[in-house]
Order: C-alpha cells, then structure tokens, then sequence
C-alpha cells in the first residue's frame, strides 16, 4: 500500500494540470485518453473567473470564450462549473481555502476568497452568462447578430439533418427532371449526365453528387480559382499531361493510323506464331495479321480484339510464358521484342484512355454537383434556412470579408467594415477555449483562426488585458476524417497560433497530459505495446507512446477470445428438398451467443468488480463496435434471450423499428382496410396478438379481402378448415368479433383525428391484446426498447401537424419518403448493457468494455474514389468511377488516401481500448471472407503474446492481469440499495369515471337538444330576423336608461340607423317605439332606475355539481327583495302564464338558484318583460 501511495505522489498530475490551467498563459495542451481533459478545461475556467495572484482583477463570465466538439461535452462542462460554484458559494472559508490552495497550488488572497464566494450569483446575473457552446452554436450567434452583412435574412432558421436530407433529394430530382428536357439536350449539363448515366448505376450517382455538394466550399474555391468546370477540367488535363476534350475515340484512331506502329515486324511475328502447333498462337498471329490487312476504319473496329492479343483483361501485359511460343521465336528471333514494344505502345494508350476519361468524369460530375448545390441553395434560401455546413461557411466568409455584401462595397468601406465586425466581437471576449481540437475540420480552423487573428493585434486588443487562448486536443484521437478533421491540420495549426501568440509578445507553453485517471494498469500497458508497433505508432503521431496509471494497485486485465468462424455447411444431397429450417451457425452469430452467456454468467455468480467492491452489474458493461452492422442486432437479441438488460443501439432509423411498423401498419390499415397485406401485418401485432393459425384460418379460402372476412364471416368455412389437414384451429368468433370492432372503432377516428391524436388515442386506449392501453401491450411484446421509438414518433407527429396539414395519409406518405434518423445519448451510470458506435463513445468509459468488431476482411469498404486537394495535396480533384479505368497517377493517389484511412483505423482503435477503465475484452469473428493481417484482433494478439505476463488460461483465453493491491478506489459513497417494484393501485389501470354532467357549463338561455320555443307562425318574420330585432331590443334597454328622459328616443334613432342598415326603415322605427313604450310604462319604472344593473353576468357551481353560466338581462337588488327581469321579445306573446314555454322557466330557475347563492336571505321574484305589449310575466 505504501509503495502505491509513493507511486500516485511520484506522479502528481495536479503539476501538469495547473500548469495547463494557468490564466495567464496561452496553452496547447496534448491530453491522451482519460488524462482530465474536461477537469483541466473547468480548472481553467474556474481560475479565470478568479482575480489573478498578481492583483489583476478577475475575467467577466460573458468575456469567456469555450468552444466544444458535441452539445453533450458543452453541458457537461456547464453542470460541472455550475456545480463547483455552487459549493463555493456554501462553503466556510476554512474549507473553501482548502478547495481554492488544490487549485490554485497555493494559499488564495482575500480577494480570490471573497470572489469565490459570490462567484455563483455573479455568473447567473452576467448577461450572457458563461459562453460554452459547440462551434456551430457559436456561429448561429454571430451570424444572428450580423445577418445582413452575411447576406442572410435576419429571422433565419436552422435545418435539422432529415431535412436537409430532403432539401437535397429535391433539388437532386429537380436537376434531373430539368436536364431531360429538350433544351438542354446538347448542353454541358445535358452531355455530363448522359456520360456519367452510361458509366454508373443510381445509386452511385446520388451518393457522388451528394459528396459533391458535402465539399462545397472546395467546389466553391475550386471555381472561384479556376472561373468555371472547364477551367478546372485544363488543369486536371494539364496534371494528367492529355489534350483537352481527347476522347477514347481519338487515342484509338491515332494509334491505328499507319506509321504509328512497326507494321513489317508486326506481321513477320503474327506469321510465326500461325506456324506455331498449339491452340492459342495461331489464332493470337491470325488476329495481327487480320488487323494488319485491314483498313483505317476496320482497324479501328478491330482494335479490342486486337489489344486482347498482348494485353489481359486487367489491362496488363502478357506473361512472357508462351507468348510468344518458342517456335515463333525460332521462326523469328526478335518476335519476343517485337510483341513487348507492341504492348507497351497499347499500355500506353490505355493509360491516355484512362486519363482522359478520369479528366472528363471529373468534369462531368463537378458540373451535375454544382448545378445541385445551386438548386439546394435555392431552395434552403426561399424558405430562409441553413444547414450546419451553411453556419461554418457563412461565419468563416463573414470573418474574412468574403460575403456578397462586402464584394459591393469599395475598397474604402470594405477596409473599415471587417475590422468592426472583429472589433464588436472581440469586444465580448478575453479568453477563448477550443476543446478536442483534433476533430476540428479545415473551415472550422479558418474561423478559430480569424478570431485569434485579432484577437492578439493592437487594433482590436484592449489595453491593459491580458487575452490567452487554450487549446487541448490530442492527435491519436483524430477519427472524424468524414467530417474532414485530420491530424495533420491539428499539428499545423500549433505551429500557427504558438507564432501568433509570440508575436503578440506573450507567452504560449505546450502541455502534455499522459497520467490516464480512468483505465488500470493492465489496460494501458496493453495500449502501449499494441502502439509499439511501427506502422499503428505512425497512424498516432508516432513518438513514444506510454501512459502512466493514476490508478496503481487497482485490479484490471485485457483478455483475448479465440477467433470465431463460420460453421461450414454440411453437404447435402442435390436433390435434397427443401422442407427443413436451416439454422445457419455464422461467426457473427456464435460471437453474439458466447458473449451474450459470458456476460449472463458475470451476473449470475455475481463476480466481483473488486476496484468497486462489489458485483458487476450491467450497467458496467459497454460493447464497442465500429460499425451498426447485423451483429448488433445478433447481440441484442442474443442479450435478450438470455434476459440481460440492454439499451439497444445508440442510434436508430425511426422507421426501422418494430414498434413504429406496428403503429404506422395500423393507421395505414385504417385508410385502407382492403390492403390485405397490411391487415395481416395488424392482427399479428401487439395491438391484437393473433398468432399464425388464426390468421390462416380467416385467409384460407376466402371470398372476399381479410376486413370483408372478418365482418362477415362464413360458419360454413370452419368444418372445411377443421378437415385441412394440418388441422389448423379456427379462429374463435368472440376474437373475430373484438377485432372488429376494434378495428372499426379506430377507422372511423382516422377520418377526423389529427395524426397525433389518432396515435396517441392508439397508445392509450385499450387494445384486444391489452385491457388498459395499447403502449402496455406493445411494451409488452418488445420490451422497454419499444418505449424510445414509440416517443419518438409521437414527437415526429407533433412537430409534422405543426407545419404541414395535419393528416394522416399526409403524414404517412412523409415518413415513407424520410428517413428519420434517431440518436440516443448513452449516458454512464445506468442499468443496462450499452451497445455503441467507437465513434458514439467518444468521451465516454465503462468498468468493463468488450470489442467483438476486430477483423476487418478483404471485403472491406474502401474510401470515397473522388479525391479532394485537402486529402491530397494536388491543386485539382480527381475522380475515377473503379478500379479498372484508374490512371496510374491515379492509383498513387487513391493509395495514399486509402493509407490515411488506415491510420484513421488504427486511431481508432486506439479510441476504442481506452474506453476501459477495468477490464478489455477482445474478439472477432470470421465470415466467408478472408481475414485481413492489419485487422485488429491480430496486432492485440501479437502484443499480448509477445508481453511476458501473458497468461493463456484452459478455455483458450489469452489474459494480462494486474491483481487488486490498493483500497478499492470507485466505492460508491451510498451502498447498493435493493430496488423493488411496487405494484400499481387498481385507479391507475382504470378509465377514469364519465362525467356527471356535460363539460361545458349549463347555460340557461340556450335551450338543451331535446328542448325548444314555442313554433312560430311560417307568416311572421323568419327567425333571423326576430333575433336581430330582439338584439336590438335588448342593447336599446341595456344603455338607454343611462340617458336623460328626453334624449332617449333621438339616441335609440340614431343607434338603431347606425347599427341596423340591413332592416328596413319601418323594423327600425317599430323597434324604437317598442323600446319607448316600455321605458315609459309607469309600472316597469323601478326596474330601470338608477339602482338597477343591466346585462349581469352570473356563473355558479350548484349543489348538484352543475355548472351555471349566464347574463340576467336587469337585475335589481333591494333592501330584502330582488328582481330578475329577462326580455322576450316572441311575437305574439302568451297571455296566460301556463302558455309560457318551459324552457323559460328553468332559465329564470337557474338564475334564481345562482342569485340565492350570493343572497340567501333575500326574497327572489323572477318576471318576463315581454316587449310586445308591454306586459309582464311574474313566474
């Protein structure tokens, strides 16, 4: 123990790590995996927000600058300086010195202490805030705050990745359609997609064009440089060393033409090898002498036939072995020298052949990608959107002047503008960060580069400001080359900003972190030895690659499993039939197996994780592959099985999923339920679990489509099913009929529900397989898994009704034609085995990683065949359709690209073994396909077997191993607690009971369904007029009692022409005199007086639970007495009180009861005041 503890002092990383987070210096920082890179970059952050030792005050949060590769990394780092700060803010001084002296390596001031504290409410309240963002973000805001200077619209959006997909595929087909017209059938476009529609098949030219468009910006530069595609097209000739526009036509017309070829010779060896005695000589000299006595144009005719003479299908020359015969030769000695200068002369026009083609498919697809890229531009522009390239390339344009908008300006104002932009940019930052540099592409670079170009000159800099920029990458961790990252770009662009910093007069310190904290000793020395080898140490940067172990004394071993192969076929007969379900036993599928029951048995026996002190659990567990192959899928399903908890993949095709089939095959069903297909595909889902012999039984033998058969059923069906001779049960009528209604129920809701209603109403009722909801019965069948995808979708239907009209077939029809792409985070610390991309577990690590993806065969998929001057270093593309028509030039090219690649794949595995903190599983499998020696598995297994502490075991495991010798260091601080499940109460799994009365509130005025008035004469006005005239009629009585008595009738006049234009003069006037009269009758006098209330509103909760909700027309409120007055304006109204409708009574009922609330002591008289008349009505 003691021996460790001098050990983990001996190697402090806290020295290294200060030194890196050092505020007062610029620092590139070389961080290998599980070094602290994240707690290096908090450190710093943290001291910058702090007052300097040397009395300079603290950075302001908002003038801090943290850019990071993933949204994940950026609220990685936000929480945990959140939470330090947080702590700070709680802690006593005598403690929180503690903190502050490890962080800063020595005794804080007063100013740092008192700092500190406050620090948490200081960063809330800056506006702003901390800037730790992805660089994208950070773009979006730039150009949020200039978007007009960008030539953007300034309510820009951004495109999420499908649509951007879609955009593509639109513009892609637009571009075609356009290109089959007529006008453009001899035009350059025209001429480049029949060439390249003749040399390559769909797929290939939608997945080469869409390339193209990924590189605009070098398409872009590439044009600006050379003024269009055939500028570009001269010089990819002149690097070729052809002709322009030489075709494969000419070269073979030119190398037919007499005086180009040793015609005498030729023929002196076509004639000795007719002589020759064996099969093949004779017709090879019939073939010369053919093509000698031809004619111009017959030779050209001939010229393949006669190339196959000397040279083989792969384009090479003969063997010497027999060709010529020696009997030839003995006829003629130099027929051997002749025919070899003969077939370098066709080599050589083979290689002009191949350059040419290579130049004009350049050309070619140069033209058709542009010409898309213009239309996606296009459409992306009349919607105002951007894509993430767009954010990069607009930012990078903005900052260095080349927007439209500063092409227009003169050279005077362009001079001045740039500058101000830097200027209010860098007026909001004194330090930048870059995390995982080494991901970071070109364009990235540029604007990184931009910022820093000002960010240390006297134009932009504020005085008395001490302004540094923190770098940390590490170029072994370099594998996003599709997103153009490379390790060379990293290593230039150190050089670039340690100069710029010097020149700045300020000091730049490279730091290099190699004390790995999370993987044990045994992991590391593995990782070492395998990079010991020459050509993986090149592929991460080369050097001496070691890493020391924070975590000395902690247990850990790397293990290596045999190699698994496929199972050969056994042999069978030719005329063996096929009745028999073959399980086809391949590597992929035993690999899943036997790692799926090597983890099943951890579990069982419960082994013990012994830095942790406690069993393993599957959570612990993290299975790298390289790529989503089938074997993921095998694995999951093989996990399973055998009942181990597993998240599934990291991503997912949304449309992929079993899930989402179900859901989407039963809304399809409902629009269409002759689709007999589909129906099977429902009644075999979870919604309603038919199994395979009652589908049979509705299907054999039927008249009609599925859904006829199901609701009209024939009895006489089931005694011939009975008597089928596999005897197959019929399905039960109780069954069928569930179904059906079922099923209709939800037909009739797809003709109205919104497509997110209509799931949702699938997902929460009751099914026929599930009694209380149809998510249980899905959750039931395929498992928690289900439940991502199935929110997934939800989400999707939200956001398509928000901005498309929301209709199901709509939306169906949109989900077939997009490809929806899901990506999971696959957070530490949960319960389940988590299978991942090496790509998706950057930044990630586990107790125990397993990677069975190792072989790499020769089937491999090879790199893109279009090279770009970023990977190549030439000043032109090029571009070859396949390995036969690749010019040699070619070929050196497309080999050193292909040899990058490689150490990309290396890197990678790099990546991969250090995601393990305690334990390194290694496998692989074997399919058909030969195993390549640079795979993998190999170079760990001649590692291991080369390292002396390499122990094979009695199952043929090869296993390096460190025993525990130090207190267990990842204890959990709170024991393992047992979780149980607690059952649900039976009110959760039950529909909620119907509601007493209708939801909407009682309103006494509108009579119910079942209730209406009293008939009216067909001879009196219609009713629209009557209830315009009793509209007037109550607004006249609503406010003419607040005018003076004498100017009532002149305002009722005027409001009555004013507001009632469509009636007649004589309506009018008869509505005014009407009004008048009941003003002016002495008995109705009290009701308008001065204490009276017009147009009350009233709303009540009653004791019966209903809801009353209305307007008393007049309501006047005594001493002990009320009155409650509604006008009727019915002619002609009833005389006697029992003629009174009923419907009247319980309106002035429901608003006596409301009243009686307010005033129970009260005397309550309810009256109608029938306006035709007057008269009034005492109920």
């Amino acid at each position: 123990m003691d021996a460790v503890k001098k050990i983990q002092v001996d190697i402090d990383p806290n020295v290294r790590q200060r030194a890196a987070s050092n505020p007062q210096e610029s620092i590139w920082v070389g961080a290998s995996a599980g070094t602290g890179k994240t707690k290096v970059l908090t450190d710093r952050v943290l001291r910058l927000l702090l007052p300097r030792a040397d009395g300079r005050a603290a950075t302001k949060a908002n003038r801090i600058l943290c850019l990071t590769f993933t949204k994940a990394a950026a609220n990685e780092m936000a929480v945990r300086i959140n939470k330090t700060l947080s702590r700070w803010a709680v802690m006593d001084v005598k403690a929180l010195t503690k903190v502050l002296k490890d962080l800063l390596g020595a005794l804080p001031s007063e100013a740092q202490l008192e700092t500190a504290q406050r620090l948490f409410a200081d960063v809330i309240d800056c506006p702003g805030g901390l800037q730790i963002m992805t660089i994208h973000s950070f773009c979006q805001s730039v150009l949020g705050r200039f978007p007009l200077e960008a030539d953007l619209p300034p309510n820009f959006d951004l495109l999420d990745e499908s649509l951007a997909g879609e955009m593509m595929r639109q513009a892609q087909s637009g571009v075609l359609e356009r290109l089959q017209s007529p006008e453009y059938a001899n035009s350059p476009l025209g001429n480049a997609l029949n060439a390249l529609a003749s040399d390559l098949d769909e797929a290939s030219f939608t997945n080469l064009v869409r390339g193209v468009c990924q590189e605009r910006h070098q398409l872009s530069v590439l044009f600006d440089r050379y003024q269009n595609a055939d500028g570009l097209y001269a010089a990819i000739c002149t690097h070729y060393d052809i002709d322009q526009n030489m075709s494969a036509t000419d070269v073979v017309a030119s190398l037919c033409q007499e005086g180009q070829y040793n015609a005498a010779s030729l023929r002196l060896a076509g004639e000795a090898m007719l002589q020759d005695k064996g099969k093949n000589a004779p017709i090879s000299g019939g073939k010369i002498i053919q093509w000698l006595d031809a004619s111009y144009e017959q030779r050209i005719a001939l010229y393949d036939s006669y190339k196959g003479v000397f040279l083989t299908k792969e384009g090479e020359v003969r063997s010497p072995r027999g060709f010529p015969p020696k009997s030839a030769e003995k006829i003629y000695p130099q027929c051997a020298d002749v025919l070899r200068e003969e077939a370098e002369r066709l080599i050589n026009a083979q290689e002009i052949i191949k350059r040419a083609k290579s130049a004009q498919m350049t050309r070619d697809l140069l033209l058709i990608g542009d010409a898309v890229l213009q239309d996606y531009m296009q459409i992306k522009r009349a919607q105002g959107m951007l894509d993430f390239d767009d954010l990069i390339i607009r930012t990078m344009e903005l900052l260095n002047g080349k927007t439209e908008s500063f092409s227009r300006l003169s050279e005077t104002d362009f001079g001045n503008i740039t500058p101000w932009i830097m200027y209010k940019l860098d007026q909001g930052l004194d330090h930048i960060l870059v995390d995982e540099a080494q991901d970071t592409n070109p364009e990235q670079w540029r604007i990184i580069e931009a910022l820093c170009e000002e960010f240390f000159s006297g134009l932009s800099a504020r005085d008395n400001t001490l302004r540094t920029s923190f770098t940390v990458g590490d170029v072994k961790q370099s594998i996003y080359s599709f997103q153009r990252a490379a390790p060379e770009e990293f290593q230039h662009m150190q050089g670039v900003f340690d100069a710029k910093i010097k020149n700045a007069g300020l000091v730049n310190r490279n730091v290099a972190l190699d004390i790995s904290f999370r993987s044990t000793e045994s992991v590391l020395r593995v990782v070492d030895t395998v990079f010991q080898n020459p050509v993986l140490n090149e592929a991460v940067g080369g050097g001496d690659i070691y890493h020391k172990s924070y975590r000395a004394g902690q247990a850990g071993l790397v293990e290596i499993w045999p190699l698994i192969e496929d199972v050969k076929d056994e042999k069978k007969p030719f005329w063996d039939l096929p009745v028999r379900v073959m399980n086809q036993k391949s590597g992929a599928a035993q690999l899943a197996a036997y790692t799926a029951q090597n983890i099943r048995n951890w579990l069982d026996r419960k082994e013990i994780l012994k830095s942790a002190n406690r069993p393993i659990e599957a959570g612990d567990i993290m299975v790298l592959v390289r790529s989503r192959s089938a074997f993921v899928d095998q694995l999951v399903r093989a996990l399973k099985i055998r009942d181990v908890p597993v998240s599934g993949v990291d991503r997912m095709i949304l449309g992929q999923q079993l899930a989402v089939q179900d859901v989407l095959a039963l809304a399809r069903f409902c629009l269409l339920p002759d689709d007999d297909l589909t129906l099977a595909c429902v009644l075999k889902s979870p919604f309603l679990g038919w199994d395979e012999a009652e589908l049979f039984s509705l299907s054999y033998n039927r008249r009609g489509t599925l859904w006829q058969e199901i609701c009209n059923f024939d009895q006489d069906k089931i005694a011939a099913i009975e008597g089928h001779p596999d005897s197959v049960p019929c399905v039960s009528d109780e069954k069928r009929e569930i179904a059906r209604d079922y099923l209709s129920r939800l037909i009739g809701r797809a003709r109205y529900l919104g497509t997110y209603e209509f799931f949702s109403h699938i997902l929460n009722m009751a099914c026929p397989a599930d009694a209380h909801s149809g998510l249980r019965a899905i959750r039931g069948r395929l498992g928690d898994d289900a439940l991502d995808p199935i929110d997934e979708l939800l989400n999707a239907a939200l956001e398509f009704g928000r901005e498309n009209i929301d209709h199901l077939q709509i939306f169906l029809d949109h989900q077939e034609r997009k490809s929806t792409e899901i990506k999971r985070e696959m957070k530490e610390g949960g319960s389940q085995v988590r299978i991942m991309t090496i790509h998706g577990s950057k930044g990630l690590q586990a107790p125990i990683v397993i990677m069975p993806d190792t072989i790499k065969t020769s089937a491999a998929k090879k790199g893109g065949r279009m090279l770009w001057p970023n990977k190549t270093d030439l000043s032109v593309p090029l571009y070859s359709p396949r390995q036969d028509d690749d010019p040699q030039a070619y070929k050196a090219i497309y080999q050193q690209c292909n040899d990058l690649e490689e150490q990309e794949y290396y890197r990678l595995l790099y990546v991969a073994m250090t995601r393990a903190a305690d334990r390194l599983y290694i496998a692989g499998y074997q399919g058909s396909k030969r195993a390549l020696d640079s795979s993998w598995y190999f170079k760990i297994l001649d590692a291991m077997n080369n390292d002396e502490n390499c122990e094979v075991l009695e199952n043929g495991h090869i296993r390096i191993e460190n025993e525990q010798d130090a207190s267990p260091d990842k204890v959990d601080d709170v024991g393992s607690v047992e979780v149980t499940r607690a059952a649900l109460p039976d009110w959760a799994l039950s529909c909620a009971p119907e509601e007493p009365f209708p939801p909407r509130p009682l309103i006494p005025s509108r009579p119910s369904i079942d209730e209406s008035e009293a008939a009216l004469s067909p001879l009196i006005a219609s009713n629209a007029q009557r209830f315009r005239r009793g509209n007037l009629t109550h607004k006249l009585l609503q406010f003419l009692p607040d005018f003076e008595v004498s100017e009532r009738e002149n305002a009722a006049l005027k409001f009555v022409h004013k507001n009632a234009q469509d009636l007649s003069e004589k309506v009018r006037v008869s509505v005014v005199y009407e009004v008048m009269k009941v003003l002016s009758h002495p008995d109705y006098a009290p009701f308008f007086s001065a204490n009276s209330m017009a147009e009350v509103s009233v709303t009540g909760l009653m004791s019966d639970n209903r809801i009353v909700s209305g307007q008393i027309d007049r309501l006047v409120v005594g001493a002990d007495e009320i009155w409650i007055l509604d006008y009727k304006t019915n002619r002609p109204p009833p005389r006697d009180p029992k003629d009174v409708p009923a419907i009247y009574h319980k309106q002035l009922a429901a608003y006596r009861d409301s009243i009686r609330e307010i005033y129970p002591t009260h005397n309550i008289n309810c009256a109608l005041l029938w306006t035709d008349g007057p008269f009034l009505t005492i109920l």
